[in-house]
């Protein structure tokens, strides 16, 4: 995705959100690994997978973080949805990124209040 994300990080993710550093790295660190078991290496040299993945600063947050355990990476797939709309994706590109249906992508945007036209495709109205 090549938009920041603009939308809060649910409060259950605030830990590894602060290890990885930003929102954005954290949607990526989710889209690779959600749903998985990942070992944190105790050491956050450039030789680790995390390092190369994901560069040094990562590497080394989530080896102060949890260095020497395995973490489970969550799905995240209600914040991923709204993530997408807010991005400007379609329902359909939603559900096919997430591997689920357009009526469920629907759902979770009408309980959040982000049914409509996303964010990146509205237009703004001048002189209204």
């Amino acid at each position: 995705m090549d938009r920041p994300v603009r939308l809060p990080v649910p409060a259950e993710m605030n830990e590894l959100l602060a290890a990885v550093g930003s929102a954005d790295m954290l949607l990526k660190l989710i889209e690779a690994y959600g749903g998985q078991r990942v070992p944190i290496p105790r050491s956050s040299s450039e030789a680790t997978k995390i390092a190369q993945e994901f560069g040094p600063a990562v590497a080394k947050g989530l080896a102060a973080w949890r260095g020497g355990e395995d973490i489970k990476v969550p799905l995240a797939k209600v914040w991923r949805i709204k993530v997408y709309r807010d991005a400007g994706f379609s329902y359909s590109k939603i559900a096919a990124t997430l591997g689920i249906g357009e009526s469920c992508v629907h759902r979770h945007l009408q309980l959040a209040g982000m049914t409509g036209k996303p964010r990146a495709a509205r237009r703004m109205r001048v002189g209204a």
